[in-house]
């Protein structure tokens, strides 16, 4: 199972913390808030992509730039 790491910006409300790395799948409160956030899902990657999506997350017209721009305005960070 490939690792997986989460791109966003920290939810701590949420357990979500910007670059965790999950190794075995997701856990049960990660999944629970991708199901209640679905964008967070967009921005937890495999690790093989993890150079290429920190470039799009910061770069602007990206579709993974407006997902974190979204979960951060949904999340209320900002």
């Amino acid at each position: 199972m490939e690792q997986l790491i989460y791109i966003g910006p920290n939810i701590f409300r949420l357990g979500m913390i910007r670059n965790q790395v999950y190794l075995e799948g997701l856990p049960g409160s990660v999944k629970w808030a991708v199901e209640t956030f679905p964008e967070l899902g967009e921005l937890i990657v495999p690790a093989s992509e993890f150079d290429t999506a920190q470039r799009q997350v910061r770069t602007k017209g990206t579709h993974l730039h407006h997902m974190y721009e979204e979960v951060t305005r949904k999340a209320g960070i900002k």
